[in-house]
């Protein structure tokens, strides 16, 4: 079993109550990243919201960091894989995607998964958007293909073409069945599409949606990138209720023109729509917030945000409303020189711009950002391991499903982590991989083990310990 996620020591600081309490800072550790890890540097303007920057980005083809950083730019933790989309699901949970594993995993507050969801009904799922009900059901984007003949789009017949369909599904957190499906097949045509058909000749990827949120009323807000669309879908029926831009649009601007390869609509507490312009073809990268009237049908442009440092973002993206009425923006696919989050005040002033240099504007891109307050704490980690060295633990002891080993090491190693039985024998090797220097915690399967004795060894090159623990019914 991988451990993938590596919390590292440099400093550790413990705020007395009294200054957490004045300052609404968070008890945490400081970070050390190893050689790759991107450059952050900040810019404070103005009076930021509460919390910490939740990002990820690439560094290599299939490898990223997401990581926790504060206003300063120091990393509060990150972890390693080719992951996307780390977001916080609740005062214990976070969410990012694995695309290696094409899966959405909910992590504790100690980075350990909990939980997985991906796509029923054999459909593949796609990493842009989950979102999560007050039930705790997760509403994903989903993916199909399929080989049409014939294709009519934008004025040209292409023959014998791969089109890409999506999917909405909301699946049951429990079972993992699927309660909703929503498809593009029945609802769109590809004369909806705006341009950018997708990937060579031989594909198209009409639609492309990127992001689904739940409104008020319980419907479906679902976004279409290359149709220049958001939709409002029925969750009982699957019928569209309103169409917003794009070709088949039932509203009227007022105040703008509407908006273009647009990411992460979201509806506002007072029924405003809230979404990110990319506008790669109409004009700068925005934040937009317009009010929705169904009575007339009209949009109307509310307020807008843009960086003057900000000129292109044809890719990527996310806007946020913060507890505080800021506005937290992440640029998407920016060039080198530009800022990848801004964070506005409620009057559209910019207060803070944070940048990623990882030495090339490929690597520098942020999917997406977002700012959370996030309670982690260190402090249960730093009483087992007031000692230098390996320092291992074992917990739950006794256990009966599941237990967990913590331990902490100074330097990268190779890491054995194997239980044996009472007579010596192997049951099961839990890890053999290279890890960083830190603080670790790695599940324990031991629900198929029969009740008894038993013992976990940990070794590296230069240290070895067996730890006793007991397997209970």
């Amino acid at each position: 079993m991988k451990n993938q996620f590596f919390p590292f020591s440099k400093k550790l600081i413990i705020l007395i109550l009294t200054v957490v309490l004045a300052t609404k800072a968070i008890s945490s550790e400081w970070v050390d990243p190893p050689a790759n890890f991107p450059m952050i540097t900040t810019n404070i303007i103005g009076e930021v919201a509460d919390g910490y920057l939740f990002i990820s980005n690439t560094v290599e083809p299939n490898i990223a960091y997401h990581y926790i950083v504060d206003n300063n730019g120091d990393i509060i933790y990150y972890g390693l894989g080719n992951f996307v989309d780390f977001k916080k699901v609740s005062d214990t949970t976070l969410n990012y995607f694995d695309r290696d594993k094409l899966k959405h995993f909910l992590v504790d507050e100690e980075y350990a998964p909990i939980d997985s969801f991906a796509c029923g009904n054999n459909k593949d799922t796609d990493f842009h958007d989950i979102f999560f009900r007050e039930n705790g059901n997760p509403i994903l984007i989903c993916t199909d293909e399929n080989l049409w003949d014939t294709v009519f789009i934008g004025g040209d017949t292409l023959l014998n073409m791969t089109v890409r369909g999506d999917y909405a599904q909301e699946i049951d957190k429990d079972s993992k069945e699927v309660l909703f499906e929503w498809d593009v097949w029945n609802h769109y045509s590809p004369n909806d599409n705006r341009h950018e058909i997708g990937g060579p000749t031989t594909n198209v990827d009409y639609v492309h949606g990127n992001s689904v949120w739940e409104m008020s009323d319980g419907s479906l807000l679902f976004s279409s990138k290359r149709m220049d669309e958001i939709t409002k879908i029925n969750m009982n029926d699957s019928s569209i209720i309103w169409r917003l831009g794009g070709n088949s649009n039932d509203f009227t601007f007022v105040n703008d023109t509407g908006f273009c390869s647009q990411h992460a609509a979201q509806e506002l507490p007072n029924g405003n729509i809230l979404l990110f312009d990319n506008a790669k073809f109409t004009g700068v990268p925005r934040g937009v917030i317009y009010e929705i009237d169904t009575t007339l049908f009209t949009a109307t442009l509310v307020q807008e945000f843009t960086n003057p440092l900000v000129s292109y973002s044809p890719n990527r993206g996310n806007v946020q409303m913060l507890e505080n009425n800021n506005v937290l923006i992440c640029w998407g696919g920016v060039s080198t020189n530009s800022p990848n989050v801004s964070e506005f005040d409620e009057f559209g002033t910019k207060v803070f711009d944070l940048y990623i240099d990882s030495g090339s504007s490929g690597n520098k891109i942020s999917y997406r950002g977002f700012r959370f307050v996030w309670e982690e704490d260190p402090i249960g980690f730093i009483e087992l391991f007031e000692q230098e060295g390996l320092q291992a633990q074992l917990y739950p002891n006794p256990a009966s499903e599941q237990t967990s080993i913590h331990f902490r090491i100074l330097q990268p190693e190779f890491m054995q982590i194997d239980v044996l039985n009472s007579r010596g024998q192997l049951v099961n090797n839990v890890v053999a991989q290279n890890m960083y220097p830190g603080i670790h915690k790695v599940p324990i399967e031991v629900g198929h083990l029969t009740a008894g004795i038993y013992f976990c060894t940990i070794h590296t090159s230069t240290s070895k310990e067996h730890i006793k623990f007991i397997v209970i019914d």
